[in-house]
């Protein structure tokens, strides 16, 4: 009788033990992502073909590039520290577009 009530003493044990993990399963679930939603993510990841981005870097680089082979100027940074954004005429592109990447 005394090893017969330690064995189902064993087996509530474990019995306990795997419904606890069952639940803690069960609430992990809630978590996942549905497969609409994956889809409809996989649906833009693939309209925007992110593998065809450019960084600015890259952008800039081009663009002086072609500058170049169409003889077309490039103004340059500044280094004079007293001209003031309202007497520059114009843009450049490391203002535009600065090469922090």
């Amino acid at each position: 009788m005394h090893l017969l009530n330690d064995s189902l003493l064993d087996v509530k044990r474990t019995l306990k033990d795997v419904l606890e993990k069952i639940s803690l399963l069960s609430d992990e679930i809630t978590n996942f992502v549905h497969r609409s939603d994956f889809i409809t993510l996989q649906r833009y990841v693939e309209f925007w073909e992110p593998i065809d981005f450019v960084t600015r870097k890259e952008v800039n680089e081009f663009l002086r590039r072609k500058f170049k082979e169409d003889n077309i100027p490039i103004n340059h940074q500044s280094t004079e520290k007293s001209q003031t954004p309202s007497t520059k005429s114009s843009t450049t592109i490391e203002e535009a577009y600065p090469d922090n990447d």
